[in-house]
């Protein structure tokens, strides 16, 4: 008898705890730097018909107490996730969303890391995780339509690649275009610095000529502002290491190619082309990448080198291309 009221007892209590729990759901421990990225995170899996809010599993995102070289973030099951906090201050508003969005992928998708490519050479998705494959760069351009894309592979890792992948415009596909000329100088200088103007909806192509003269410096140009972090960048070495950058007000870096056949001794031709809403680059008449054109930016270029140097700039030239 005792046993059986024991018993009751005891399932009584479990009952009123299992009771409780589900009512209050998972405790949610959210640090208020990282809440706007959960929130984003929630809103897209709505857009794309998945309902997400915690109240069942609960969610913690912390700074981690101790430095981690290693890693930007870790999920650590039971939808914990730590950030390290060095890291995460040196991030663009992208990259920090893309960081929260791939743990968050661990966490409540049960997503694993995936490591392949497009067909370009991108990753084929925000999954990407280390340890990284030789000879290819951990950058993701998470900007755009390549956000979307990510946004959407993340929910649903089936989706086929984007049609952007394939997207490698030729040099002279434009070649017979009517274009008016802006500015030209065929000087040889070690640095300059140009401002032009010309209306937003307008497309042009600013085209120059560079000798890096066999120095470890990064050399090309910058344009879109003078000041570091909210402009653009197009730079190479010597050795063919090519990298198209931005400040933390845009993208951050959005392609690292480790060596690249376009990149030649001594004089290199950098074009930049702007065609609608997309910026698309050439070093010696060959594509090498093209990314989104942001909302604002400053119409102006200046001479890029990452150290004091002998690098040479020649030939500048700017045109508004009447397409």
């Amino acid at each position: 008898m005792n046993d059986l009221r024991y018993f009751i007892l005891i399932s009584f209590i479990s009952f009123l705890l299992f009771s409780c729990q589900k009512e209050n759901g998972g405790v949610i421990d959210i640090h208020p730097k990282f809440q706007i990225y959960v929130d984003r995170f929630i809103e897209e899996a709505a857009l794309r018909g998945k309902i997400i809010d915690f109240s069942d599993t609960g969610l913690k995102i912390e700074f981690r107490n101790a430095v981690d070289v290693e890693t930007g973030g870790v999920c650590r099951g039971n939808h914990h996730i730590e950030i390290e906090k060095f890291y995460w201050e040196d991030l663009t508003d992208a990259d920090k969303e893309g960081l929260i969005f791939h743990e968050l992928g661990h966490c409540e998708l049960n997503r694993r890391h995936r490591n392949d490519t497009l067909s370009n050479g991108e990753w084929a998705s925000r999954m990407r995780g280390s340890p990284i494959p030789e000879g290819l760069s951990a950058v993701i351009n998470y900007s755009g339509d390549r956000r979307k894309y990510y946004i959407d592979e993340l929910f649903d890792e089936t989706i086929s690649e984007p049609s952007w992948a394939s997207y490698r415009p030729d040099y002279y596909e434009i070649k017979d275009s009517p274009r008016s000329e802006v500015f030209y100088s065929d000087s040889t200088t070690t640095s300059f610095r140009k401002d032009f103007i010309l209306d937003r909806e307008d497309n042009f192509e600013i085209e120059l000529e560079v000798d890096a003269f066999q120095t470890i410096s990064y050399v090309g140009i910058q344009f879109g502002s003078s000041i570091f972090d909210s402009s653009f960048r197009i730079v190479y070495t010597a050795f063919g290491k090519v990298v198209i950058d931005s400040g933390k007000n845009l993208y951050g870096t959005m392609r690292d190619i480790d060596r690249s056949s376009a990149v030649t001794s001594g004089y290199n031709k950098i074009t930049l082309r702007k065609i609608n809403d997309r910026f698309i680059v050439y070093i010696n008449e060959q594509f090498i990448y093209w990314f989104d054109v942001p909302e604002f930016y400053t119409r102006v270029v200046e001479s890029f080198k990452s150290r004091e140097g002998d690098a040479h700039f020649r030939n500048l030239t700017i045109n508004k291309l009447d397409l």
